[in-house]
């Protein structure tokens, strides 16, 4: 059965409950109406234990704060009513206005021009507000059978909803949005961290402005283990969006992720001022668009970035995409990833393009290429003429070189290290600086208390707010914390066992500099791990019997690399200054012992990344001396 088949059987049993609702029936009114804030009010009758809460008609709109809604209710918003955040509230950075958290059963519907509203303008002035994302209207998190629809969702502070994992840490499963409209909203109208079966149907997503993504809807996870599937989205249309219409983002899915099943079909994305859509493959699965119109927004129409040969796959089918009067080419193709470019069908996709010009652009491939399974029959429509698109020229131009196809990364275990004796670690002159998100572990000797400092720095304009969570050996997730404009002192000790510690962090638009004071400490690999600005010198364990050793390097502003073997001699180097992607590849005579081998970067302008290629350990290390013993 198809995942999409797979969606209508779930849906099916979620909406059994519905009818049950009508066997109890309560108007909101009767709780207690207070015209000047009608929380306490509302929050009784969602608490009474009715089956429908009918905020109803009183003459004049509603004033809440945040309400939180329980299992088994239909919560509805009469005919004409406006169910309004009250101004003044709402200051926690994620305070938001309907809670469905970790429960089961819930039906959220308006009726003729009904409208949940908040007050972006408000969140959005930092003399009345502290600047945070994360003020949605409609926060879904960890919960199931979940029914939207008839509402106009107005101006939050985040996203209009929101859906992502609660505190069972599980994915949102068997949600259903429809005729919905989401406009004006601060981050985006729709944001996806995580969900196992959505159906999204005649939505609109329309004028999100305010922090980025700044887009309409946005599928985007923050771990490896929030799962995108058995998602559709039918009939909507995006529209005015300060960024894109619709993104997919893959960033942190790696090879341990689910892989990704979604379906978009007879949408229409325009006038979005940044571009229409941008997809950013993960590393297995299939996303499909079928008969969609797509247009540039004065930019770009399709921006396709991180498809691999053999990772995930995209599907065009009867597409149409506007590209007429934009800066760029209809469609372009870019990647940070060593493998070839490719698994991406354009099926029989029409380009209207005016511009004499090439519709697709291949931009910041570095060493890689593009692969054979680029596929299709795409044609241009321009001033009455059709020009097919030579998809076949396009790869000639852009093979790779065969060695680039051996860069894979070795699983980061942490229980192949132990921590060294005990003393003080190096400090580097120019503290290392992580951006966005991140990975820092310490390893413990037994019986010993280690101090770990997190400190934001301020590189963009947003407030310094990140999050961290904290896992043990065994990857579960062992403590949560946040992180703000002071120092964070984290505090670990260990028993009659050696331990360890990895800390997963989110530094969002800023950057993050971690250090401890006990030595055994380093920065996960197994991925791109990035960095901000700084000339440093990065050390990591090379096994005793691997004959080739290779780091990639992507430097997302210009810098110059090198890989030093363990005598600290250059055996291979990037230079001069370069961008894009890199792999710096060696040859060594296997040893008896593993060795410290190091990769370094000079003349760095600004952002930059780099990962461990295997079977080398992929874990960085700032200096020999801090580095945790590998137990081969």
């Amino acid at each position: 059965m198809s995942g999409i088949g797979r969606i209508h059987l779930l849906l099916a049993a979620a909406w059994i409950f519905v009818a049950a609702a009508e066997e109890s029936s309560v108007n909101a009114s009767s709780f207690g109406f207070d015209a000047s804030d009608a929380t306490a009010c509302l929050q009784k009758a969602i608490d009474s234990g009715a089956k429908r809460v009918v905020v109803d008609d009183v003459g004049r709109e509603w004033l809440s704060g945040p309400l939180y809604l329980r299992s088994g209710l239909e919560f509805v918003i009469a005919d004409g009513v406006v169910l309004q955040a009250k101004p003044g509230l709402f200051h926690g950075l994620n305070d938001c206005f309907l809670n469905v958290l970790d429960v089961e059963n819930v039906v959220i519907r308006g009726g003729k021009n009904s409208i949940l509203r908040m007050n972006r303008s408000d969140y959005q002035d930092q003399s009345r507000y502290r600047m945070s994302e994360w003020r949605h209207a409609i926060a879904i998190r960890g919960s199931r059978n979940v029914a939207l629809s008839g509402l106009t969702v107005d101006g939050s502070g985040g996203d209009g909803v929101a859906l992502g994992r609660g505190k069972r840490r599980i994915a949102p499963e068997n949600i259903r949005i429809t005729d919905m409209s989401f406009i004006n909203h601060h981050r985006l109208a729709v944001g996806c961290v995580t969900v196992k079966g959505l159906r999204i149907e005649r939505c609109k997503f329309l004028n999100t402005d305010g922090t980025a993504p700044n887009g309409g809807l946005d599928f985007e996870p923050n771990f490896y283990d929030e799962p995108l599937t058995d998602i559709l989205v039918k009939d909507c249309f995006f529209s005015g969006n300060r960024a894109l219409g619709l993104m997919f983002i893959f960033v942190n899915h790696d090879t341990r992720s689910e892989p990704v099943s979604a379906r978009i079909e007879d949408c229409r994305i325009e006038n979005n001022h940044r571009g229409g859509i941008m997809i950013g493959a993960s590393r297995a699965g299939l996303i499909e668009f079928v008969r969609c119109r797509i247009g540039s927004g004065g930019v770009q129409a399709v921006r396709l970035c991180d498809f691999t040969e053999h990772g995930m796959g995209i599907r065009f089918s009867g597409c149409i995409l506007d590209n007429n009067g934009a800066r760029e080419p209809a469609i372009g193709i870019s990647s940070n990833a060593a493998e070839d470019f490719g698994n991406v069908d354009f099926g029989d996709m029409q380009i209207i393009d005016n511009t004499d010009r090439e519709a697709i652009s291949v931009q910041a491939l570095g060493d890689a290429g593009i692969a054979d399974n680029l596929r299709g029959n795409p044609v241009v429509l321009r001033n009455g003429k059709t020009f097919p698109v030579a998809l076949e020229k396009i790869i000639a131009a852009h093979r790779q070189e065969p060695n680039r196809k051996r860069f894979l990364t070795a699983q980061f275990l942490p229980r192949l290290f132990r921590a060294p004796a005990t003393g003080a670690p190096v400090r580097t002159t120019e503290p290392i600086q992580l951006r966005g998100r991140s990975r820092f572990t310490q390893w413990l000797p037994k019986e010993t208390t280690v101090h770990v400092t997190f400190q934001l720095h301020k590189v963009t304009g947003y407030e310094l707010q990140g999050d961290v969570e904290v896992f043990d050996t065994n990857g579960n997730l062992f403590d949560r914390f946040t992180l703000d404009d002071k120092p964070k002192v984290y505090t670990l000790k260990s028993g009659h066992v050696p331990t360890t510690r990895t800390f997963s962090i989110n530094s969002r638009q800023n950057t993050v500099t971690v250090s401890s004071d006990v030595p055994g400490f380093g920065m996960p690999a197994d991925r791109m791990v990035r960095f901000y600005t700084g000339n440093h010198e990065l050390y990591f364990w090379v096994t005793p019997d691997q004959k080739t050793v290779q780091i990639e390097v992507f430097g997302e502003e210009p810098l110059c690399a090198a890989l030093c073997d363990a005598a600290g001699r250059k055996v291979a180097e990037a230079v001069p200054s370069f961008r894009g992607s890199r792999i710096l590849s060696a040859t060594r005579t296997p040893s008896a012992k593993p060795e410290l081998w190091k990769v370094k970067f000079d003349e760095v302008v600004e952002d930059y990344r780099a990962c461990v290629g295997a079977p080398a350990v992929p874990v960085f290390f700032t200096a020999p001396s801090n580095a945790a013993e590998y137990l081969p």
